[in-house]
């Protein structure tokens, strides 16, 4: 909600992809930069460097920070709200509280779902706040303040309060084991790529265990309790509501992901430098660090594109770590290249799958192209040219069971163009109307 209230201004600007993933462009550079202030806030310049650049070679985080969608807002605001929430000696305490609150309120108008990040942000900071030695009176009123900000949110929602109650029941609650599966999504999308980061963790929280042991203080529990809270309780409340939301529904947590593997990542770098020689320095750390990240990250993002098409030759890439928005995805350059090739003279009917109707209607309706038109004069016996738009993937005798076209007619038509993520076929020729389904005669989906 919130985020398509903020890009209405610039829609009004300007229509074109590129202006319109300016605001994503400044939400992807805001995270980097609060991810940046987090890392060297909780662990100095060596945790920033190597949170920020973690951050920035997760390919989940670029598939879908510059989306014209929600999930780079969010992003932004859950890394500020743990700005927030661990914020131990703020200036003006009254003035934080006002932070926590519009920001929190704004994370979950941004999306419902985002309650599941506010929800462990408020107990992380209610936890923080008891360690630091607040008192029970100070964090009596941190809770406050955090639970004042998940009521504001959920109150922006009134006006359209029916639709998500309807829309909740039709889909119904789900199977507790859903939120494993979801956890699992999300863990394999966001990891993917760090196929190293499980090994070098577990060398890093042996050399933590033995630091911690050895000079104990309450600030080396900070970055366990952030890792805990925001990668764990927000799948424990899926599964206590029973609810089912995408995979990438979960980006809020990936700043926070980020930070923990540069964390574990630097406690491994460290410790091993250690034993190498007792002159190991920070900046050191931050350098081997860096370097190891980017060795394990950048073959596998630059290989990315490949490996999206190839996957999604073979199956709907949609949510997670393959994503079409990342491929080839251009429908505008679709409903252009119709206006320019369909022929006035000729009638002729647009189809393409219910589920694709959202962003190609706008396209086709941008480029002033009719998904049907009958010739002047004519008669829906005189025929039209039918041209397919259809994804990787399609199941034909489905095709031809909506449509009404036969397997034969079906298998003539000729490519029409590849447009990344859609092919467009067209008839060798003009079909006989009668050959349609009485639902596709004025062009629609299937």
């Amino acid at each position: 909600m919130l985020y398509s209230l903020l890009l209405r201004p610039v829609f009004l600007v300007s229509d074109s992809s590129f202006v319109l993933r300016l605001p994503s462009l400044a939400f992807t550079v805001g995270t980097l930069a609060v991810v940046f202030r987090l890392g060297r806030r909780w662990g100095g310049p060596s945790l920033a460097a190597m949170s920020t650049l973690a951050l920035g070679l997760t390919q989940m985080f670029l598939g879908h920070t510059m989306q014209v969608r929600g999930y780079g807002l969010s992003m932004l605001l859950a890394a500020y709200l743990g700005s927030l929430a661990t914020d131990d000696a703020p200036r003006s305490p009254r003035r934080r509280w006002v932070a926590i609150v519009i920001a929190g309120a704004a994370l979950v108008y941004v999306l419902p779902t985002n309650l599941l990040f506010l929800v462990p942000l408020a107990m992380v900071a209610a936890a923080w706040t008891a360690l630091c030695g607040g008192g029970f009176r100070a964090t009596i009123k941190e809770s406050a303040a955090w639970m004042a900000a998940c009521l504001a949110g959920s109150a922006l929602y009134l006006p359209v309060a029916g639709q998500l109650i309807e829309a909740g029941r039709r889909q119904g609650p789900a199977p507790r084991s859903t939120a494993l599966h979801l956890a699992g999504g999300f863990f394999s999308a966001a990891l993917r790529d760090w196929w190293l980061i499980p090994l070098l963790a577990a060398v890093g929280i042996a050399f933590w265990v033995r630091d911690t042991r050895r000079q104990p203080s309450r600030r080396r529990w900070l970055l366990p309790l952030i890792t805990v809270g925001m990668l764990g309780i927000p799948f424990a409340l899926t599964a206590v509501f029973r609810l089912q939301p995408f995979v990438r529904n979960y980006c809020p947590a990936l700043p926070f992901l980020a930070l923990a593997i540069a964390w574990l990542v630097a406690e491994c770098v460290a410790g091993l430098g250690r034993i190498v020689t007792r002159a190991w320095s920070a900046p050191r750390t931050a350098l081997a660090g860096m370097l190891l990240l980017a060795a394990v990250a950048l073959p596998r993002i630059t290989t990315y594109p490949a490996r999206l098409a190839e996957y999604r030759s073979r199956q709907f890439a949609q949510d997670g770590y393959y994503d079409y928005y990342a491929a080839d995805y251009h429908p505008g350059r679709l409903a252009d290249h119709l206006r320019e090739t369909i022929d006035p003279a000729l009638g002729h009917r647009i189809l393409y799958a219910e589920a694709d109707h959202v962003p190609l209607q706008y396209h086709l309706a941008r480029a002033g192209v009719p998904r049907s038109r009958d010739v002047a004069g004519g008669s829906k016996q005189s025929g039209c040219v039918v041209y397919l738009i259809l994804p990787p993937l399609v199941d034909y005798e489905a095709l031809a069971r909506e449509t009404g076209l036969s397997d034969e007619t079906l298998w003539s038509f000729v490519l029409e163009g590849d447009f990344g993520y859609y092919r467009l076929l067209r008839s060798p020729k003009p079909l006989p109307a009668y050959r349609l389904s009485d639902a596709e005669l004025d062009g629609g989906t299937f």
